[in-house]
């Protein structure tokens, strides 16, 4: 697949299918693993609400994290481990600045969780092929 087809086709939806990934993560962690025929609803709505939030606040990071991975062929999954762990906490950091959060410690590992996933929700989409197609300045293509 050439580099610009990749760019604007299977990078956009790696984000779409990492943010959503993400939004899953922190629903079910504070819904709980256990959550009754009832709960059903709200879990999907929270999850639509989370996914969307986790939209807003990553598109910029994750556009910086893409040019560099693109730039410099990072394909690494701990890279993209540590993109989405900078976001998540990020996320958690802007949750807690803009109301006040109940959950205490717990509210930093769903964070952090949801940004891990999302990163290698990424990664297994378009992280791993991070700058193919490019040529180097010095004639040669990326890794």
């Amino acid at each position: 697949m050439s580099a610009i087809l990749r760019l604007l086709i299977v990078v956009p939806i790696g984000f779409v299918l990492a943010v959503i990934a993400a939004g899953l993560t922190v629903a079910v962690g504070l819904v709980g693993p256990s959550a009754n025929e009832d709960a059903i609803g709200w879990l999907i709505m929270l999850a639509a609400w989370a996914a969307a939030y986790a939209g807003a606040i990553a598109l910029i990071p994750w556009l910086i994290a893409v040019v560099f991975a693109e730039g410099f062929g990072f394909r690494s999954v701990f890279y993209w481990f540590a993109v989405g762990g900078v976001i998540g906490a990020a996320a958690y950091a802007l949750s807690d600045f803009v109301g006040d959060t109940a959950e205490g410690g717990f509210g930093i590992a769903v964070h952090l969780a949801a940004g891990f996933v999302g990163g290698f929700a990424y990664w297994l989409i378009a992280g791993r092929t991070s700058g193919e197609g490019f040529v180097r300045p010095d004639g040669r293509s990326a890794p």
